[in-house]
């Protein structure tokens, strides 16, 4: 990975919040997960292996939508694959750049992601 992106990935806070999350594929499935951290650019995730609860990486593709459960209510968020690594031996830890969302969905993650900032 270039430097350059290395430096970016870390330009902005990120914060550990696990999260009901689901996943709509490049295939038109829907995986059910959870977050892992989360970030004004980026959301991290894990995706099981298990082929019944889970997904084979190859299929979940480089541009998703994000169905995101905050406290306040869902959030949709369009997102394009960053990394992809194997987190353990059961689940994918997925980490996609946020490329969209309307106007109130994005104010409410950002005023979640407010609101971690403060509690740490």
């Amino acid at each position: 990975m270039p430097e350059v992106e290395y430096e970016e990935r870390r330009s902005v806070p990120r914060y550990k919040a696990r999260l009901p999350c689901s996943v709509l594929s490049a295939t038109g499935a829907t995986i059910l997960t959870h977050t892992e951290t989360l970030s004004l650019k980026a959301i991290a995730l894990t995706i099981a292996l298990n082929p019944i609860y889970g997904a084979d990486p190859s299929k979940v593709g480089m541009d998703v939508v994000l169905k995101v459960a905050l406290p306040g209510g869902y959030v949709r968020l369009s997102g394009t694959l960053l990394r992809l690594e194997q987190a353990n031996a059961i689940e994918n830890l997925f980490v996609f750049r946020i490329e969209g969302a309307n106007e109130v969905d994005r104010r409410l993650y950002n005023e979640h992601l407010d609101s971690l900032a403060v509690s740490e």
